[in-house]
């Protein structure tokens, strides 16, 4: 496993084939909160597939005690955010806020916050876990860098 693969490239949801483009290379993988801005808020528990392209992600799970019914009967959060249609970036050490424009309708933007969390189902330890997620956001965010 890569060193920055927290959850085993084989392991990330079936999902991912589709959301992915085929050519780019998974740089980045572990389990988060992602949290959509905006008209329709909704908080699901996923995770988050860093490649060389952009940003992709699949939350489908609400948390125990997410008191939004909204988000609990909404579907999964999933897609892929390239580097380019980032508008804005924010580097919050333990989760990033991301802000893009859509493809097909460039004036129309949507705002997620991602936050990782430990991928105990795959063997990370509290403390290994508290090392990482301060070098999550900037990891992230040097990749956006290079990238933009």
């Amino acid at each position: 496993m890569s060193e920055h693969h927290y959850i085993p490239l084989d392991q990330l949801d079936p999902g991912y084939e589709k959301l992915i483009p085929a050519e780019a290379n998974v740089l980045y993988t572990t389990r988060a909160e992602v949290l959509k801005r905006g008209m329709g808020a909704h908080k699901k528990s996923g995770s988050v597939a860093i490649t060389d392209q952009g940003i992709a992600f699949y939350a489908a799970k609400t948390g125990l005690f997410e008191v939004s019914f909204v988000s609990m009967a909404a579907g999964a959060l999933a897609g892929f955010i390239p580097w380019a249609s980032i508008q804005k970036f924010g580097n919050y050490k333990d989760k990033i806020q991301v802000k893009h424009t859509i493809p097909d309708a460039p004036k129309k933007q949507l705002e997620w916050f991602f936050k990782c969390e430990q991928c105990k189902q795959y063997g990370e330890e509290k403390k290994d876990f508290e090392s990482r997620k301060k070098g999550f956001g900037p990891f992230i965010e040097a990749l956006y860098k290079q990238n933009k």
